[in-house]
């Protein structure tokens, strides 16, 4: 299933540069990957929402790159989580739960689960998100 990040929430975060898994026709970045971000070079201040079945290996590569955000469920106790949340300069942890975009732009329910941002050399821009630690 594809779940879009609403269009209001990436601007209360902040501009980005580049998305390396984007959804074509849906603006998160000044710059959408048109082939496997995973293979490609990644540019500027990332944008990431990834598939969250493989966000561990997505996370991964942000740790890397160094400067980005990348929104994922706030499901806390994987070792993979625990090590990306010691390696970010911040955490957001989002007040309410997201209600994502369907590809035909309509909204879903409210997630599952709870959300946070891992941010990477940068900040929440609208710090009333949530609790930023």
């Amino acid at each position: 299933d594809t779940w879009l990040t609403p269009l209001e929430l990436i601007e209360r975060i902040g501009c980005f540069d580049y998305d390396p898994c984007p959804f074509k026709g849906h603006p998160t970045a000044g710059r959408l990957e048109p082939l496997c971000g995973l293979k490609s070079q990644w540019q500027g201040k990332v944008w990431l929402n990834p598939p969250y079945r493989d966000a561990d290996i997505w996370v991964s590569k942000l740790i890397e790159h160094g400067f980005g955000s990348a929104l994922l469920f706030a499901r806390t106790g994987s070792k993979w989580m625990q090590r990306a949340m010691r390696a970010s300069d911040n955490i957001c942890f989002i007040r309410g739960r997201i209600s994502f975009m369907r590809p035909d732009g309509t909204y879903g329910h409210n997630a599952g689960a709870d959300s946070l941002l891992l941010n990477f050399g940068c900040e929440v821009k609208d710090r009333s998100l949530g609790v930023i630690i």
